[in-house]
């Protein structure tokens, strides 16, 4: 049976919880969007857990308060206990579950819920669904109209439990198959798409090959440009800098210093990587190195 909800990111109201929810949601105040925010990842006090694949990632914690932050992927969000908050620029709303617009600016808070956060790549073959069908131009919507107990077991068994990368990147699939049953019946991204998001993600360039990359598909460069930006809804310059972040993570977890990370990727400084890094995650590089903090699994190999 579906979770029952008592409000909607969108705008409706079933109830007057629902109602006054609606309410703080569209009259939230500068002062609420702006008040001081808990220090970075404080509430990690429980050992948290990181799974990498090339298509997406999955982050759980068993408690978790983000600052702002905003990263070219679609989000899935769930509460575990119970609902989480997620803070936008202009709206503050609580639900068990949400979905989250590439790009989009927020901040999270999930203290003592348990949060599970599934990262889909822009050029994996369900965004355009969630893009076009789910989220329709929208920063933020709630999920809980289509959250099943299947969902919420399943992202449980990933944040209270060690689990291997198959066990999670299988359950993560489960998940949105039982959120989003009609998503991976849509037709696939256009290959040629698909063939230079390989590319990038295996060469990891310093700087955009565009003309290699347009050798690659056989069309122009300008072309290339308007296709990529159209089918992902970001630019490639910006989807070189999403795999720049990625390979960013990796390093930072073989404990490789922000100067030598920050060199690898081609930042100017390693301030600047470490604003941008925090600036995508809402996680610090020194949170990743911290084996004691979180359990990390480059999971690329599951996927070969």
């Amino acid at each position: 049976m579906p979770v029952k909800r008592d409000d909607n990111a969108q705008g409706g109201s079933r109830n007057s919880i629902g109602a006054r929810r609606k309410l703080r949601a569209s009259n939230i105040s500068t002062a609420t969007r702006q008040r001081p925010r808990p220090a970075l990842n404080r509430s990690l006090a429980l050992k948290s857990s990181l799974y990498i694949w090339r298509d997406r990632f999955v982050f759980a914690s068993p408690s978790f308060i983000g600052e702002e932050s905003a990263r070219p992927s679609i989000v899935l969000l769930i509460g575990i206990d119970h609902d989480i908050e997620v803070i936008t620029r202009t709206q503050a709303l609580r639900a068990r579950a949400f979905l989250i617009a590439a790009g989009s600016i927020r901040s999270v808070t999930a203290s003592d819920a348990g949060l599970y956060s599934l990262n889909l790549d822009p050029v994996n073959s369900a965004c355009t669904y969630l893009r076009e069908q789910i989220l329709k131009k929208a920063d933020v919507v709630s999920l809980d109209d289509r959250l099943h107990e299947t969902a919420i077991y399943l992202a449980a068994q990933t944040v209270r439990g060690k689990q291997s990368c198959e066990e999670v990147y299988r359950g993560s699939q489960r998940v949105l198959d039982s959120i989003f049953p009609q998503a991976f019946g849509m037709p696939p991204i256009d290959g040629r798409i698909t063939l230079v998001a390989e590319w990038l993600r295996t060469h990891r360039p310093i700087r955009l090959p565009l003309d290699t990359l347009s050798n690659l598909c056989g069309v122009s460069p300008s072309r290339l440009s308007h296709l990529f930006k159209q089918e992902v809804g970001f630019s490639l310059r910006q989807y070189l800098l999403w795999v720049k972040m990625r390979t960013a993570a990796e390093l930072f977890i073989r404990k490789q210093s922000l100067a030598e990370v920050a060199q690898a990727t081609g930042f100017a400084d390693s301030a600047h990587l470490s604003r941008t890094f925090t600036r995508y995650f809402a996680l610090r590089p020194s949170f990743l190195s911290n084996s004691q903090l979180v359990d990390i699994q480059i999971c690329d190999a599951y996927l070969r």
